[in-house]
């Protein structure tokens, strides 16, 4: 019984670390992993004695299941009260599953015994990966790196990996891993740049200056790895063939021609018609929304934007929250972000320094997703949410794990 007790362990461990490496890069494998994790969950939390939830973990995972249900709930009441059933909610259905899943992909991370350890070994594989093929498609294709996924997610995911592993490298003692962590989150954020994200290049800024704010005993290494970043930026922004000086210069052009009504449909213009028209559709849907996938059926019926009934979603989490689910959906999405928030905040001030490491990931993972749900609707596609309930499944197992050894 050991034996298959340490063979099931390894397996679980095994398909965490790979989880992360395989959602940009690899069609299909990541979702593969994650039926997994979710089946051996599922077995663990009926079958297994290990499983036992804490309140105050039930506290976040429920707005989880929360959204995912509310999901269920809308379409479900524009299809029995209104007759509408949109051929996209099938799609939208089965992303908001992965919340539905989220205890049993919890069960498995609490099955680990060094979660924490996992998480490290999957970023730093994460990161090399990310880098390598980045520089693949940026330098050799001359094109925008996005492994198999869209280039914003690629650079969602890549500025998320390199945050996390720059708060890892200033808790860690060992001077090995530190360096590690270090070159290793250097080379994602690099990974970022080469994506040509501009939300994510907008996200790391913001999110170094909390760092800076709230961790003051690690501001020369905060200081030395921004400037090495932003050297990196700069270099790439002044070499012509990078497209970065491209990237931003047509923000520039594209908010400027807005303004004066040409090129409406532009990556910025676009945004902006998308949300004007998805506030005429809140207006009159304010409570349950259209229903997931309703968005652009609702909006070429009700304002007749084309540029914004272009699009499947108005690249914005919150608005999108408002037109599909209504105020109860956007209630539910800033349940997914401060729940966790609130979670991690007191392990900020722990003695621990792997409590700390893990609370700054977590509630910097947090605020990363909610700067890029600003021009992205992060909850609509499955990279993006399959990486938040992993992360946090894992954070908040490694968080126990480490509270657990603190109290022996």
């Amino acid at each position: 019984m050991d034996r298959r007790n340490d063979y099931l362990n390894n397996f679980i461990r095994f398909l965490f670390i790979l989880f992360m490496p395989v959602l940009l890069l690899v069609d299909h494998l990541s979702s593969f992993i994650y039926l997994l994790l979710t089946m051996l969950g599922v077995s663990l939390y009926f079958y297994g004695d290990k499983v036992k939830f804490l309140s105050d973990e039930k506290k976040v995972f429920n707005w989880f299941l929360l959204f995912f249900l509310l999901s269920v709930v809308s379409m479900l009441y524009q299809h029995i009260v209104n007759g509408q059933f949109y051929p996209e909610a099938d799609n939208k259905l089965q992303v908001y599953l992965n919340f539905g899943v989220v205890y049993f992909i919890f069960a498995s991370a609490l099955n680990l015994e060094k979660p924490f350890f996992v998480l490290k070994q999957s970023l730093v594989i994460t990161a090399v990966l990310l880098f390598v093929v980045g520089s693949y498609e940026f330098v050799i294709l001359s094109r925008q790196a996005k492994g198999i996924s869209h280039h914003l997610v690629y650079g969602d995911v890549s500025n998320i990996v390199g945050i996390a592993l720059l708060i890892l490298s200033m808790f860690e003692k060992n001077k090995i891993y530190k360096n590690i962590f270090i070159v290793a989150g250097v080379l994602s954020l690099i990974a970022c740049i080469y994506s040509g994200a501009r939300g994510a290049w907008i996200t790391w800024p913001v999110v170094m200056v909390l760092v800076w704010l709230w961790m003051k005993e690690y501001r020369t290494k905060i200081l030395l790895v921004s400037v090495i970043v932003t050297m990196v930026f700069i270099i790439s922004y002044h070499v012509q063939s990078t497209g970065v000086a491209k990237r931003i210069d047509q923000a520039i052009v594209d908010i400027v021609n807005y303004k004066q009504g040409i090129n409406k449909g532009s990556s910025l213009g676009a945004r902006f018609e998308m949300w004007s028209a998805s506030l005429e559709v809140i207006k009159k849907n304010p409570v349950l929304g259209v229903g997931i996938g309703g968005y652009q059926p609702s909006i070429q019926n009700i304002t007749g934007n084309k540029i914004a009934a272009s699009y499947l979603s108005p690249h914005n989490t919150y608005i999108n929250a408002l037109v599909t689910q209504g105020i109860l959906g956007l209630i539910t999405v800033f349940g997914l972000f401060f729940s966790i928030t609130k979670y991690f905040y007191s392990g900020i001030y722990s003695k621990s320094d792997q409590t700390k490491a893990i609370s700054y990931i977590a509630i910097l993972l947090v605020f990363s997703y909610m700067i890029y749900s600003l021009t992205v609707s992060v909850f609509d596609g499955m990279a993006l949410t399959t990486m938040y309930v992993y992360m946090t499944a894992l954070l908040i197992a490694s968080y126990r794990k480490e509270e657990q050894h603190e109290a022996c």
